[in-house]
């Protein structure tokens, strides 16, 4: 039974998210091609290209982890955007939006681990001058955060599908 719901919130809703997650796929292809991009120069040029390019560790580095990064939120927004059209189909409570926002929690701790690491590791490179910033920790922790309410609400969409499922079979 789909009841679909003409609802312009959501409609803007799911269309922003495809939007965005465009863009994140986009730069997730722009930080490949610019990452192997860098790698041909350095095979050309026996690796003269990292003595000419100041800073070219960090470049490599920050270029790398880009695309790990923007791939992880283009995932994340994908799931999002399915859970979003699933409500305006009015079909929210489903074993498979509990699958989603199960992962939506996994990759907001992953994206969460990738950003700390990528601070620590700078601070390593820069000789541990700040360890790790005030702003770093409270993003760490609004990440943790989001990832706990998202496995409970997850539980919640996994106990309300099977709760209309009972319901269902006993009508």
């Amino acid at each position: 039974m789909k009841a679909y719901l003409n609802d312009p919130v959501l409609n803007l809703t799911a269309g922003s998210l495809r939007l965005l997650r465009w863009l994140f796929l986009g730069l997730t292809w722009v930080s490949i091609f610019a990452v192997v991009l860098t790698l041909l120069a350095l095979l050309i040029s026996g690796g003269t290209v990292l003595d000419t390019v100041q800073r070219s560790e960090e470049v490599f580095a920050l270029l790398l982890g880009g695309v790990a990064f923007f791939y992880l939120i283009a995932r994340f927004l994908r799931a999002l955007r399915d859970v979003v059209l699933s409500v305006g189909e009015g079909q929210p409570l489903t074993m498979v939006n509990a699958a989603r926002i199960r992962s939506m929690a996994w990759l907001a701790l992953t994206i969460a681990a990738f950003v700390f690491a990528g601070s620590f590791g700078y601070a390593i490179y820069k000789g541990f001058q700040p360890l790790v910033s005030i702003d770093d920790a409270v993003g760490l922790f609004e990440s943790a955060l989001m990832a706990a309410v998202l496995f409970i609400l997850a539980r919640v969409f996994e106990l309300g599908a099977r709760m209309q499922e009972e319901l269902e079979g006993t009508v």
